[in-house]
């Protein structure tokens, strides 16, 4: 194994790439005294390790992914690392600055880095691989509301033994590879990778056990709220979650990563909307006063059938308004429930259940039953 760490200051260079201050960078030559992230991709990739592995932890350091992965050379060094295997692992996105919280020994990432590593992760594996580091470090970042970690693997790197797992016990009759239940659940929801039936279950999973009272399962929903790198309707879920558990504040925090409009009286009328009334004629009643299209009933039956999805998107839609969501952001949820969790059905039935909001301009209108089409042509 080939790694590369480094943990320091970053610069960006005219072009927007990732520029490491050494011990005698300039800032007024910065781009002649510092180390290119180019270079220090081309020098990792001429080594003859099958695994390589590079960790950043400096401010803008997710800015190493596209540089990495994203220029004109991209398809020769993804080809060359699918090869020879390569992971990399960087203290934060590319838009966001890496923390170092004041009178610490050490930043945020890189604390946390060395906690997992001296301390281990229990009930985890005999051995931390790259992967479950990632995991462990998502998992503590997050939850100490600290910028999260961005991995790329491109190969085997990410199953490689590392070190050995401290926390490791030997006597547990089947240690769970992810750790502890609530880190495995919620490293399954943030997983991309993962099948999207799986993705939901195991949010549904952490839902019940928050409700039953379980703290480390209502973390588990904090850090789902707040994570815009899943899914809207992910987020939306564990909001809505949160809010009836008595987490206002939390919910709120994350809503507030959606729209500026974020409120506890928008919670409670989401609260509202869904909850149902005891009868069909009374429900439509609600409809009607809160400006909603209602379907027309005649004889007591439906005038148009809906079906569960028909009424699931009602509801949906009803929820994202109710939370104060705008028409972009509305749209946006519909297109990953589409295209990310791989459901179309559920996601025209939702656009459908917009359609039927009359507070929308007609501009909007227009632009829903554009998607609308998009998806059904799809």
């Amino acid at each position: 194994m080939f790694l590369v760490y480094y943990c320091g200051h970053a610069e960006r260079a005219s072009d927007g790439e990732l520029i490491l201050t050494l011990a005698d960078t300039t800032r007024k030559q910065l781009e002649y005294t510092g180390l290119r992230m180019s270079d220090l991709q081309r020098a990792i990739m001429t080594s003859r390790a099958q695994i390589r592995v590079l960790i950043l932890d400096c401010c803008f350091s997710g800015a190493a992914l596209p540089s990495v992965l994203g220029n004109d050379d991209a398809d020769a060094i993804i080809n060359a690392a699918r090869i020879e295997g390569a992971f990399i692992l960087t203290s934060s996105a590319a838009n966001k600055t890496s923390n170092a919280p004041p009178g610490e020994q050490y930043t945020a990432f890189t604390g946390v880095m060395i906690e997992v590593l001296r301390e281990g992760i229990p009930e985890g594996p005999e051995t931390i691989s790259l992967n479950d580091l990632y995991t462990a470090l998502d998992w503590k970042l997050r939850a100490r509301n600290h910028p999260a970690p961005k991995r790329v693997n491109n190969g085997t790197a990410s199953e490689i033994a590392l070190v050995r797992n401290n926390a490791f016990d030997p006597r547990a009759k089947a240690p769970d590879a992810g750790g502890p239940a609530y880190m495995s659940l919620y490293s399954q929801v943030a997983d991309a990778d993962n099948e999207p039936r799986s993705r939901i279950i195991a949010l549904e999973e952490i839902t019940d056990k928050a409700k039953k009272g379980k703290e480390d399962f209502r973390i588990a929903l904090t850090i789902i709220a707040t994570n815009t790198d899943l899914p809207l309707l992910f987020q939306i879920n564990a909001i809505y979650q949160l809010s009836l558990l008595g987490e206002v504040p939390a919910a709120v925090a994350g809503l507030q990563t959606m729209t500026v409009n974020a409120s506890a009286e928008a919670l409670e009328e989401a609260h509202r909307t869904l909850t149902l009334p005891s009868s069909t004629q009374e429900w439509l009643e609600q409809l009607k006063q809160d400006n909603w299209n209602a379907p027309f009933q005649r004889y007591q039956r439906w005038h148009m059938h809906l079906t569960d999805a028909d009424l699931w998107g009602i509801h949906m839609a009803r929820m994202m308004r109710a939370m104060r969501l705008d028409i972009n952001t509305c749209i946006a949820a519909v297109d990953q429930l589409a295209n990310v969790l791989k459901d179309t059905d559920l996601a025209i039935s939702t656009v459908k259940g917009l359609r039927r909001d009359g507070s929308f301009t007609h501009i909007e209108h227009e632009a829903l039953d554009d998607f609308l089409r998009k998806l059904t042509i799809t």
